[in-house]
């Protein structure tokens, strides 16, 4: 076993014991296709696991071999089993600043001599296996000279859905339009459009006061649903229906509801499908249909 292998071998190691674990983090894949890591959960799964300064030095060694050689080298990524950082529901690996600079961190469990080590070992391997290793530095090269002067920097503000002052005041995040179908009260009104969108009240899970109401309250990984419109000529313009209180609940788990994706079918039909927390916590992906009847008897 090279030294690569060794750190991956480490941490995926660390994602099955993870795994184990009653209400984890966002972590997902098998022993058999590799593991994948949410960004939002990267810190969790650090902080858990049996030795956090390794667990992060291994983590940012292999991202920066892995995520190259998937670009350059995929038979060498292919080869080793590498456990990826993903952006929640994007399958693909995504930018380690969550493991090397998360923005809520304490800068705990940093120990950067060992993530030097531990990159110069697997670093070592890659060279040994692919002649074309030196494309990462000039794709690194690349990245810097697309950087602009920090004097040109624009702050761009793409905010469509203001912040909520209850259930959402933490986050909210737009999921899908639906065009509402020409029909019963709306047939000659403008064009106009729901807009599902996931909310939570914070962004990690925190301890409930004992006197407080229990309820569901929505973190990162465990959002809840709501709802909110607009007309078509306006957009970006938006407002929310569901201001005070979730719109979008589960029965079970943790409450979540999110990912709301919805098509208007030819026969007139709508299709949705979500993620549902369950019983022990899993979050699969359930469906509902409404029939054209179904939808003219709502809108009449």
């Amino acid at each position: 076993m090279n030294k690569l292998e060794e750190q991956l071998d480490f941490l995926n190691h660390q994602a099955e014991k993870y795994i184990a674990r009653p209400r984890r983090g966002a972590i997902g894949g098998s022993a058999e296709r590799g593991y994948s890591v949410c960004s939002c959960s990267s810190e969790h799964f650090i902080n858990y696991s049996s030795n956090q300064w390794l667990t992060r030095a291994t983590f940012v060694s292999t991202w920066l071999i892995g995520f190259n050689a998937a670009e350059i080298n995929k038979q060498f990524f292919e080869k080793y089993n590498f456990l990826t950082l993903s952006s929640h529901a994007i399958i693909d690996n995504c930018c380690p600043s969550w493991i090397i600079s998360p923005p809520f961190s304490k800068k705990t469990f940093y120990n950067y001599v060992l993530m030097w080590d531990c990159f110069e070992e697997a670093l070592a391997v890659y060279k040994e296996e692919c002649s074309n290793h030196k494309e990462m530095y000039r794709g690194m090269e690349k990245s810097i000279q697309r950087m602009e002067d920090e004097d040109d920097f624009v702050l761009k503000d793409y905010n469509v859905l203001p912040r909520g002052n209850s259930w959402d005041v933490a986050c909210a995040r737009v999921t899908e339009r639906l065009a509402v179908p020409k029909v019963g009260e709306f047939s000659d009104l403008p064009d106009l459009s729901l807009y599902f969108y996931d909310g939570a009240e914070c962004l990690r899970s925190l301890d409930e006061n004992k006197e407080a109401a229990n309820r569901p309250r929505g973190y990162s990984c465990e959002e809840l649903g709501g709802l909110a419109w607009g007309w078509d000529q306006e957009f970006p313009k938006l407002q929310k229906i569901s201001t005070h209180f979730p719109l979008f609940l589960s029965p079970y788990g943790t409450g979540c509801s999110r990912y709301v994706s919805a098509l208007n079918l030819q026969d007139g039909s709508i299709l949705a499908g979500w993620q549902q927390s369950q019983k022990d916590y899993s979050q699969p992906l359930v469906t509902n249909r409404l029939d054209s009847d179904a939808i003219k008897s709502i809108l009449a």
